[in-house]
């Protein structure tokens, strides 16, 4: 039974206010560590009061073993020109979980690996901003998008 089927089950019995278990959202991050998916989550992890739990993993083969053991409600893979290997992981992703919302998360990509990334399965294709204005939209935006409409 996953964290969201207890709490579901719990709100369901009608417990007084006090009683109901709180979930933080699940997020997977695939990502070296520095890399544009593993800093844009620290930093919405930080903005939101660690209201959300974070694991990350930097290979393949540790992401499909974690989707497969846990309920994640989002995942998140930072994407690198110069590691194309990325790329791989989002339609195993994608076939084995079409429901769940993939973001991909780069510096400076190109276009064509942006076409790639949503081909392969990305719901998002973002690059991190290199203005803070420009970060602090994009944590809004996505907090409201996935991150907030998830925890409700």
């Amino acid at each position: 039974m996953t964290c969201r089927d207890l709490k579901n089950s719990l709100v369901k019995t009608s417990f007084a206010s006090a009683d109901v278990i709180s979930c933080p959202l699940q997020v997977l991050v695939i990502d070296r560590v520095g890399g544009p998916a593993n800093v844009l989550i620290d930093t919405i992890s930080l903005l939101l009061n660690r209201e959300i739990s974070v694991t990350s993993v930097d290979d393949h083969g540790d992401a499909l073993r974690a989707l497969d053991y846990y309920d994640f409600d989002v995942v998140v893979i930072g994407l690198q020109e110069n590691r194309p290997i990325q790329l791989a992981v989002l339609p195993q992703i994608h076939t084995h979980y079409p429901d769940r919302p993939i973001l991909a998360v780069g510096r400076r990509l190109p276009r064509i690996y942006q076409q790639y990334a949503r081909t392969y399965g990305a719901r998002e294709v973002l690059n991190m901003p290199e203005r803070a204005a420009d970060l602090k939209e994009l944590v809004t935006h996505l907090s409201d998008r996935y991150l907030l409409a998830e925890m409700a």
